[in-house]
């Protein structure tokens, strides 16, 4: 497998914060998640979890500002070099796939296109303002990512790669990184 060159945005970042392990450099990151065979015998090791609390901004009907506690969970080192480059691999090939679909502006989220959240909605409320009266809707799934049906993720992933079953390589990251179902998403 050939491992991407290190530049900025890409696929390798250092990262500093405690784990199991200590950061690598990108020459010896690169080992690691450009061989296939050695990401797929590879021991990914338990995330670790903290509880991150903020400030909500908007005040209730009450006008007290509410906390928010969500469960940050990060991965040791080698394991997030390894997230990472398959992200980063899976991306391009989306991202070619997206090129060819004519919703394709329309998809916004986790993408890298250069531009932030008060870009697309001033495009947003341009548009709307464009086309006049119409309805507008805005949804926030709770727990969006957690309520995925892993068989589901699989087969997109798999269609997204163009194979018929995921790569041992493929297959270990996903299976560790969605380890909950994916033994059932494994059928």
């Amino acid at each position: 497998m050939v491992v991407p060159a290190k530049e900025e945005g890409a696929w390798f970042r250092q990262r500093g914060y405690p784990h199991f392990d200590v950061p690598r450099s990108f020459e010896s990151a690169s080992d690691l998640v450009g061989n296939p065979i050695r990401v797929a015998r590879h021991a990914f090791r338990p995330f670790l979890m903290f509880e991150k609390t903020q400030r909500r901004f908007k005040k209730d009907s009450a006008g007290i500002r509410k906390k928010k506690t969500r469960e940050i969970m990060y991965a040791c080192h080698s394991d997030s070099y390894i997230y990472s480059y398959y992200a980063h691999l899976l991306n391009e090939r989306y991202e070619r796939i997206l090129a060819s679909c004519d919703f394709e502006p329309a998809v916004i989220a986790y993408r890298q296109l250069g531009r932030s959240n008060i870009h697309f909605a001033k495009a947003a409320f341009d548009r709307i303002q464009k086309v006049g009266d119409c309805t507008v809707i805005a949804l926030d799934v709770k727990k969006f990512f957690d309520s995925l049906e892993h068989k589901l993720l699989k087969n997109h992933w798999k269609k997204v790669l163009r194979v018929d079953e995921l790569p041992a390589d493929h297959f270990a990251v996903f299976n560790r990184r969605f380890p909950r179902r994916a033994a059932s998403a494994a059928a």
